[in-house]
């Protein structure tokens, strides 16, 4: 019960996106994304976007790496918000919805996929507990970052998440022969997702959902006492993979269309700046800001040991 209610948010979320009569009547539009140039790809780049954007939040714990082996381990709560731009999108001097997007913002007499409707949901954006851990050593420090979900109902759906990152992160401030009072680093983060999507409506069968996320930052920072503030500025990129065989039912239960083969999905990727602050008070907590495809950030809640 309390990992549901830890993740009742995404799992609110996914269902507005995604559950029956909830993404245009059909879940058509979605299962029909394919690859870039396609309206029906810019349909669902938003999700692409948003879980990239999420997944690529909150690795930066401390600019400083020592050089003695230390390890850590801690949960964090990374978190995406979508904007305008996630809501629309525009073909042939026309503007038609994303399914982020809603109802009203769709062209009359759209010839080029005329079933593309949003879904005016109402919530923000995504959010996931993430656990996190790692070791370092040398001045370079390897981290991790975990989830696994299986699967749950909602919205009379099933649906079940998982992903795995890792990435790494080098102390250059070592290497300058001159004390300055601030430090830098350098960090490459990347992290795989899946999730598993078993309509139960009018359609049926399953759709895999799996996505990549990558962030390589520049870090430069400065501890006072406790407190550690830092900025990143570096580049993000995210993609997703859809595959499986979904049917549609008619009244008596008879297929009468299905969706084979895959799409490949290309989030909105682009340059990114993230300004955070970190508390090292025996275990090290924090929050912090990015700004780059997305608005999106973190909220750490613990992890231990704490940074030196």
């Amino acid at each position: 019960m309390k990992k549901i209610a830890v993740f009742g948010c995404v799992l609110a979320f996914l269902a507005g996106s995604l559950s029956a009569d909830g993404l245009y009547g059909d879940k058509e539009v979605f299962f029909r994304a394919t690859s870039k140039g396609s309206p029906y790809h810019d349909y669902a780049q938003p999700f692409a976007t948003t879980f990239g954007t999420m997944l690529n939040s909150g690795w930066t714990r401390s600019v400083s790496v020592p050089r003695e082996f230390a390890w850590n381990v801690g949960l964090l709560v990374p978190w995406a918000l979508r904007m305008d731009d996630d809501r629309t999108f525009g073909a042939d001097g026309a503007s038609y919805p994303t399914y982020m997007g809603v109802d009203r913002n769709r062209a009359t007499g759209n010839a080029i996929a005329p079933e593309l409707r949003g879904i005016a949901d109402p919530l923000f954006g995504m959010a996931l507990l993430s656990f996190e851990g790692g070791v370092s050593w040398w001045h370079t420090a390897l981290d991790l970052r975990f989830f696994w979900l299986p699967e749950i109902s909602a919205g009379g759906d099933g649906y079940s998440v998982a992903w795995f990152g890792f990435g790494f992160q080098h102390d250059v401030g070592h290497w300058i022969p001159v004390k300055l009072p601030v430090d830098f680093a350098v960090a490459w983060h990347g992290t795989w997702w899946g999730l598993d999507f078993a309509p139960n409506g009018r359609w049926r069968g399953e759709r895999r959902m799996d996505g990549f996320a990558n962030v390589t930052n520049l870090i430069t920072g400065i501890r006072l006492g406790l407190v550690e503030f830092f900025g990143e500025l570096g580049w993000e990129y995210s993609t997703l993979d859809l595959s499986g065989t979904p049917r549609k039912l008619d009244a008596a239960g008879n297929a009468v269309e299905s969706f084979e083969g895959s799409g490949h999905v290309v989030g909105r990727n682009g340059f990114r700046i993230a300004l955070g602050v970190s508390f090292h008070t025996g275990v090290t907590n924090g929050l912090g800001f990015n700004m780059g495809a997305q608005p999106g950030g973190w909220l750490r809640l613990f992890n231990a040991p704490a940074a030196k």
